[in-house]
C-alpha cells in the first residue's frame, strides 16, 4: 500500500487571525504547493512516482490547509521539511543564503553533499536540497507559497508547516525575503571521483600541469597531476615506464554547466594507485 502522508500548511498572523484568505491567493497557494510537491518528486526520483495531494479540510483560527500526499518518496519528503527529524532541508538551507544569489554549485557524488557558492560565503547541504533549491520551478513556487503570502502592508503574517502535534516549519515576515525566487545560478559543477585504467600519454615531471592521459574508451584528454608523492617516486628513483603501461588512478572529472548546457570537462589524478606491468617493471 502506499504511504500517505498528512500535514498542513498554516498562515497566520494578523493579516489571517480572521480565518479568511483573499481567494486567488488561496488558489496560487494550493497550486504552488502540489506544483513543488510534484516537481521536487520528479526531479529526486527521475518521475519513477506519482504523487496525488488532495486537500482534507481547514481548521478554525488562523487559516490552516489540511492535506493528505501520496506516492511522495521519503527523500522527497526529507528535502522538503515535510517529516519530522529533517534537519538541513530546502527551507534552512534558503533561511542560511538569506535571498542571496548562487554564483554557482559544485555537487560532490562521493559525499553526497554539494557547497552553494554566494558572495564571499559557502553554504553545504545535501545533493537532493541542492537540486532542488537550483531548480527555477521549485524556486517560483516557493515564493508564491511562501513570500507572496506574507508581502501584507501594516499587517503581521506568518507560514507554517505542521506534521500532527509538531511544528516544522515558522517563517515570518522578517524573514520572507529568503524565499524570494532570485535569478536561477548560472553555473554548476558536478565533481566525481572514480577509480579508473588509464595510459600516459604525455608526462612533465616538474609540475602537475602538462599531463595527459588515454581513458577507458580511447579518448585522450589532458589531466592535472595532483599526485606528488608519485612524482617525487618517479624522480627520486630515476624509474621510467612506457606508454604502453597502464595504471590504476583515482580520476577526478568536473563537469561545468552554465545555463543547463555542458561548458568545460576538466580531469585531474587525484591518487596513482597501482602500476599494472610486469613484476619486474613496476613502479607501485
Amino acid at each position: 500500500m502506499t504511504k500517505q502522508t498528512e500535514f498542513s500548511i498554516v498562515y497566520g498572523g494578523d493579516a489571517y487571525s480572521d480565518n479568511q484568505i483573499d481567494a486567488r491567493t488561496l488558489g496560487n497557494t494550493l497550486t504552488s504547493l502540489v506544483n513543488l510537491l510534484e516537481h521536487s518528486n520528479d526531479i529526486l526520483n527521475e518521475k519513477k512516482q506519482i504523487a496525488e495531494i488532495s486537500v482534507k479540510a481547514h481548521k478554525e483560527g488562523s487559516f490552516e490547509i489540511l492535506l493528505e500526499a501520496t506516492g511522495l518518496s521519503i527523500n522527497t519528503l526529507k528535502a522538503l521539511g515535510i517529516v519530522v527529524g529533517s534537519s538541513v532541508t530546502v527551507w534552512t538551507v534558503l533561511e542560511a543564503l538569506k535571498g542571496k544569489m548562487i554564483a554557482h554549485a559544485e555537487f560532490d557524488k562521493q559525499s553526497g553533499n554539494t557547497k552553494l557558492f554566494v558572495e564571499n560565503d559557502v553554504v553545504e547541504c545535501p545533493e537532493d536540497v541542492a537540486k532542488l533549491i537550483t531548480d527555477h520551478i521549485v524556486r517560483k513556487e516557493i515564493d508564491r507559497l511562501v513570500y507572496q503570502p506574507l508581502m501584507q502592508k501594516n499587517r503581521e503574517a506568518t507560514f507554517k508547516i505542521n506534521s500532527g502535534s509538531s511544528n516544522i516549519l515558522e517563517i515570518n515576515q522578517q524573514k520572507a525575503i529568503s524565499y524570494k525566487k532570485t535569478l536561477p545560478i548560472m553555473k554548476v559543477e558536478d565533481v566525481d571521483d572514480e577509480e579508473v585504467n588509464i595510459y600516459f600519454s604525455k608526462v612533465n615531471f616538474y609540475s602537475k600541469n602538462g599531463w595527459s592521459i588515454i581513458l577507458p574508451d580511447n579518448k585522450q584528454v589532458s589531466a592535472l597531476m595532483n599526485d606528488e608523492s608519485f612524482v617525487e617516486l618517479i624522480n627520486k628513483n630515476e624509474a621510467s615506464f612506457s606508454k604502453d603501461d597502464l595504471f590504476v588512478v583515482v580520476l577526478r572529472t568536473k563537469t561545468t554547466k552554465e545555463n543547463n548546457v555542458i561548458t568545460n570537462v576538466s580531469y585531474s589524478i587525484q591518487r596513482v594507485l597501482r602500476h599494472r606491468a610486469a613484476k619486474e617493471k613496476k613502479i607501485l
